[in-house]
Formats: C-alpha cells, structure tokens, sequence
C-alpha cells in the first residue's frame, strides 16, 4: 500500500496544529503518557492490562491479552472488545488535542459497533487518521466555536478483516 494517503494526512494534521513539530515529533513519549493517562483516570483499563503498543502521530495502537478479557467460550469477551475499542478512539482524540495544544475533555457521545468474528488472541485496536480526511475540519471547528464532535472508525484485529468494527463519534469540548 501507498505511504501517500499518511503523508497527506500528516502535513495537514502539521498544518493545523499550527506545526507544532515538536511535540508531533516525539510520538514515543506521547504514547507513553496516553498510557499513563489512561490507567490513572479509566481504571477499567489496567484490570484489562490495556497498553499503548503504537502510535506514529497518525496511527494508535492499543492491545490487552486475551486472559483477563476472556469469556466462557475462550474468546474475547464482547464488553473487553467495545471496551478496547472506546479506548483507542478516546486516546487518538487525547493525543490530536495534546498536539494542537488544546485543553479539552473528550468523551464518546455515539457509537456503533459490529462484532463481525470471534477473537481466539490478543485484543489489539487501530485507528488511523489516514482515513479520516474529515478530522481535521472538526479540529478547526473545535478551535474556532470550543466545541465539536470527531467521528472515528476503530478496528479491532488484522486492520485488514477485522473481528470488530466501531464507528465512533467523540465530542470533544475546550476547557475554559
């Protein structure tokens, strides 16, 4: 596949968050504080043993083991899966505000999910703002009026079948 449609989505992420290279170079050490973030504020996902596996500036990975997600029939509970998924989205929403800046709370106002296979391994979520090119006009909304809403598709499992499909949208508001 093309690197193309990454590229273009993240010189216009660049442009918006007033290129603010610095913070966007170091995706590292943003991952590592939406982790931290993350098992601070939703205890929830410590007891899943939820990490941040990835995150490029565009792309955000998230995973937990089967083990503590794991239902009767040995697969991944339905709850753990819509669970891994909320995460992943609220985290690429955390991690776009912190780059551009902007102080907000965010919170998933609508989803909808599809449980399209059983998962037999490990949960492990995706969301890629390459497919989102809407994202950043909500993000100028957000500037601009204090509040917006961001829909997000997650995927859970191979990116390319997925097991899980949420589609999200995040209201993300600026703190006064």
């Amino acid at each position: 596949p093309s690197r193309r449609p990454r590229r273009l989505a993240i010189a216009i992420h660049l442009l918006l968050c007033g290129g603010n290279l610095t913070v966007a170079a170091n995706p590292v050490a943003l991952a590592q504080q939406l982790e931290a973030t993350i098992h601070r504020t939703i205890p929830l996902s410590k007891a899943m043993q939820a990490v941040v596996r990835d995150y490029d500036g565009v792309c955000l990975t998230v995973a937990a083991p089967l083990a503590p997600n794991i239902n009767l029939h040995g697969t991944g509970f339905a709850g753990s899966l819509y669970t891994i998924a909320a995460l992943c989205g609220w985290g690429m929403m955390y991690l776009q505000l912190v780059q551009a800046g902007i102080e907000g709370d965010i919170v998933l106002a609508e989803a909808d999910i599809k449980y399209l296979a059983p998962e037999r391994g490990e949960l492990v979520a995706r969301c890629d703002l390459a497919a989102h090119p809407d994202f950043g006009a909500a993000l100028v909304t957000l500037r601009r009026d204090g509040k917006a809403k961001f829909p997000l598709l997650i995927t859970v499992g191979d990116p390319e079948n997925p097991v899980v499909r949420l589609s999200g949208r995040y209201a993300a508001r600026v703190r006064q």
